[in-house]
């Protein structure tokens, strides 16, 4: 008996020692990845998608995982999750075999830069994966969040100290002498986080212990570094986030789900469109092109939208594989287009980016018709700064998605 009681608390504490490292590795992950992407000599990922990479082994090997207890299904969405994610990575896996026999390898993506891209991009997925699951059963968003937060909250004080400061090291976190950029290679990738931040927050406004005016708190801050960024995109979507939520607020959309759920996931997947087909509009490519041409990026932002449709027109169907294609004149190589979904639909052509495109719908329409309008604020915000930027090989992007998810889905849990 007593061997046995010793057999168990050595297997219990065991277990409880393997959770703290999953979770100690996937805060670190969430963390680097949101920041930086610090490169690792050698290796065609950051250090943020190895740390992912563990994380998800250590996933696997977690002898404290559990199936859902009684009561606890959450819904279809976050399996609905996963099952676009094995689409999203097929569709890439696809365009990387057939492109070459279809449009001949000298139009196809590079070999070498395909695989690369498509080893990131499931890293990326399989990160989501295994972040929502752990969100979902042990409660890591709140985790996920508060590193998220004191990430932003760590770029604001490295923001007001550079500010005053004439010390090398400070000028330093400035791109270009006039854009702040923090502790990540450029300040996109911090307006990427500062939206981020935003979304999860807004999709996680839902439950009980985060609550709409929590949101409504950090909303200044957020645009504050935004400003410091200048970041159009990410000013964009978190005005987008909160003109909104006035809007939703104001036509009582929390009441209006609970009276019809289908018409409420209905409407909220118009309004994901309408964010499409606004990112997507002429008036917006204008105004974004005189808007980027006062830090001289217009034209060139313009002529690679333009050629990303161009190029992508030679193979609509499966796309040319992951990587740039994009020509800008005056510069040799491919580049980006830096717009998600033309980038990724000249990688997967249509067949991808309905995947993409339904990964977003997904989300929205869970929350839409649980009443999280909130959620579906985050979401939206999301979906404008994917559109100026190339974001899917980010975790910080899939974290705030999978959130989404799991976000809608514990309002199901919680309505029932």
């Amino acid at each position: 008996m007593r061997h046995s009681l010793a057999a168990s608390t050595r297997g219990t504490s065991g277990h409880a020692g393997l959770r703290v490292i999953s979770i100690a590795t996937i805060t670190a992950a969430i963390a680097l990845s949101s920041a930086t992407t610090l490169r690792v000599q050698g290796l065609p990922v950051g250090i943020g998608e190895v740390l992912a990479f563990a994380c998800i082994a250590l996933r696997w090997i977690d002898p404290t995982a559990r199936a859902p207890a009684a009561g606890e299904d959450f819904g279809g969405g976050v399996r609905t999750f996963r099952a676009l994610l094995l689409a999203v990575l097929a569709s890439a896996a696809v365009s990387t075999v057939a492109a070459p026999w279809v449009v001949g390898p000298v139009k196809a993506a590079p070999p070498e830069q395909a695989m690369r891209n498509l080893l990131a991009l499931w890293l990326a997925c399989a990160f989501a994966e295994a972040t929502t699951t752990l969100a979902v059963r042990h409660r890591l968003q709140h985790l996920g969040m508060t590193v998220l937060t004191v990430t932003v909250g760590l770029h604001g004080a490295l923001l007001a100290i550079s500010l005053v400061a004439n010390a090398s090291w400070a000028k330093s976190m400035w791109y270009g002498q006039e854009r702040f950029a923090g502790l990540a290679e450029n300040p996109n990738q911090l307006g990427l986080c500062l939206v981020a931040t935003a979304c999860a927050a807004a999709a996680l406004a839902a439950r009980s212990t985060v609550r709409p005016w929590m949101v409504a708190a950090v909303m200044p801050g957020l645009a504050g570094l935004a400003l410091a960024t200048r970041s159009e995109a990410s000013l964009l979507a978190l005005g987008v986030l909160c003109l909104l939520a006035i809007l939703l607020h104001a036509l009582g959309w929390s009441a209006f789900a609970q009276q019809d759920r289908k018409a409420a996931g209905a409407a909220g997947f118009a309004v994901l469109l309408a964010m499409f087909a606004l990112a997507a509009s002429p008036l917006l490519t204008e105004s974004a092109g005189r808007l980027y041409d006062a830090g001289a990026q217009g034209s060139d932002r313009m002529h690679l939208w333009s050629s990303a449709f161009e190029v992508g027109m030679t193979s609509p169907v499966i796309g040319l594989g992951p990587a740039a294609h994009a020509l800008l004149p005056g510069y040799p190589g491919a580049h980006e287009a830096h717009s998600t979904i033309l980038d990724w639909w000249t990688m997967t052509g249509a067949l991808g980016t309905a995947v993409l495109v339904w990964l977003f719908a997904g989300a929205g329409w869970d929350m839409a018709q649980r009443g999280n309008r909130w959620g579906l604020c985050g979401l939206a915000a999301l979906v404008v700064f994917s559109a100026f930027h190339l974001v899917i090989r980010q975790p910080a992007f899939w974290f705030a998605l999978g959130m989404c998810y799991a976000a809608g889905a514990q309002r199901l849990h919680a309505s029932h």
